[in-house]
C-alpha cells in the first residue's frame, strides 16, 4: 500500500507532466586537480524533465532584496520554475543550469516540497 507521500509526489508528477514544458537541468561537476598538470576534469550531468515555468513573481524577486518593476531586466531575466521531485536523477540545486526558451539560466535558488521524507517538488528561482 502506497502511503500519502507517494500519493502527492505522483499527484504532482502527473500535474506537472500534464501542463508543463520539457527543460533540461544540467550540473557540471569539477573532479580533483591533476598534481602535475593542475587541471581537473569536469563531468556534465544532465536530466530533462517535465517544468512549469512562470515569470517571477513579486514575492520571488523581494525574496532575493530586490524590487520588482514592470518591463525591467529583474522581471524579465528571472523565472519561477516547479519540478516534480518523482524520478530525479539529481535533486536540483544552486548553481545548476536550466536550458529551455532558447537560453541557458542559472539555479539561484531551490526549495523542496516534502511529505513522509520524500521530495514532491522543488520550487526554483532561476536567472538568465
Amino acid at each position: 500500500m502506497s502511503g500519502h507521500g507517494e500519493v502527492l509526489q505522483q499527484a504532482a508528477f502527473d500535474a506537472i507532466e500534464d501542463n508543463g514544458e520539457p527543460i533540461t537541468l544540467v550540473r557540471v561537476v569539477t573532479g580533483t586537480p591533476d598534481p602535475v598538470t593542475g587541471e581537473a576534469a569536469q563531468t556534465r550531468k544532465e536530466q530533462t524533465v517535465q517544468a512549469i515555468v512562470a515569470k517571477a513573481s513579486g514575492g520571488v524577486i523581494q525574496a532575493f532584496d530586490n524590487r520588482l518593476e514592470k518591463g525591467t531586466l529583474i522581471e524579465t531575466h528571472l523565472r519561477a520554475v516547479m519540478v516534480a521531485g518523482l524520478g530525479l536523477k539529481f535533486d536540483p540545486m544552486p548553481g545548476d543550469k536550466a536550458e529551455f526558451d532558447d537560453s541557458v539560466w542559472t539555479v539561484l535558488g531551490t526549495t523542496p516540497e516534502r511529505a513522509e521524507g520524500l521530495n514532491i517538488t522543488f520550487n526554483l528561482t532561476v536567472q538568465r
